[in-house]
């Protein structure tokens, strides 16, 4: 509660005699596409694979660039707010269950237009919601990339991954994955191979490591990435592209045992019934 004193104290301030940084909100939407891919003896498979979805900017700097959606927050509203507005006006999505600030990006030289700090906000996607039905028409071009973030065996390099879902698009950014302070920081190895707006790519790299790390300590993030019903394939093809693990099929079903409910429904998956789950 503010007294007498701080009354008197506010009567004489003005928040212009400090600098003041702007505001943003990035948002780093995952979900699961269907990608198939060369498995030995089976030819191919449809797997699906952990993807994100980018906008191409209309605008300098960086114009028709990739890069998150994301805006400016308003005076009026805080920073979630600001990333749930970002979120119907840039993709249309209109309600997702789940968004955490993942980061806060406030170096000196990662927006070229001024001292601008970003807030950096997570969710997890599911197929039956990631559909961009109501974007207007007069919007930036969105679309969906499978990601991958790819370590050298036992090193600091990394290669971030992007694919397009309708393959029209692919880049590969090598990464040096750095510390600063008490943060970790992925830094450029050729500035020159940079497909992605400001510091887009760190903020990715980040967000994708961080996942990794939280999904490894709970598992049941991975139902946020499936619909109501589910196959146990699915259910473990959502647990490894959010761990960037693979998993053993027999000890996925051990572990995950306690967590799912049986249905009597039954879908056909690869050439065989396979019955359909839900979470307990």
């Amino acid at each position: 509660m503010i007294n007498k004193e701080d009354k008197d104290f506010l009567k004489n301030y003005s928040i212009k005699n400090f600098e003041r940084p702007s505001l943003t909100t990035d948002l780093v939407l995952f979900s699961l596409k269907n990608k198939t891919s060369f498995i030995p003896k089976k030819r191919s498979a449809v797997k699906s694979s952990l993807s994100i979805l980018l906008v191409k900017r209309k605008n300098q700097p960086y114009k028709d660039c990739w890069a998150l959606p994301g805006g400016f927050c308003k005076p009026d509203e805080d920073v979630y707010e600001s990333a749930l507005r970002v979120l119907r006006q840039e993709t249309g999505i209109e309600h997702i269950d789940n968004l955490s600030l993942t980061e806060v990006f406030g170096e000196k030289d990662r927006d070229p237009r001024g001292w601008i700090i970003s807030n950096s906000f997570r969710s997890l996607i599911s197929e039956k919601e990631s559909f961009l039905e109501n974007i207007p028409l007069d919007r930036w071009e969105t679309k969906w990339f499978f990601v991958s973030l790819i370590q050298e065996e036992e090193s600091s390099i990394y290669t971030l991954k992007f694919e397009s879902e309708d393959n029209s698009d692919s880049f590969e950014i090598p990464l040096k994955l750095t510390t600063k302070l008490f943060n970790y920081k992925f830094e450029l190895l050729n500035e020159e191979i940079n497909a992605l707006a400001f510091d887009h790519t760190n903020i990715i790299a980040i967000n994708i490591l961080k996942l990794y790390q939280d999904a490894s300590k709970d598992i049941s993030l991975a139902f946020k990435l499936l619909n109501e019903e589910f196959t146990l394939y699915e259910f473990q093809n959502a647990l490894e592209a959010i761990t960037g693990r693979i998993l053993s099929a027999p000890n996925f079903r051990r572990d995950t045992a306690h967590l799912v409910k049986k249905t009597a429904k039954t879908v056909i998956s690869g050439c065989r019934p396979a019955y359909l789950y839900t979470k307990k």
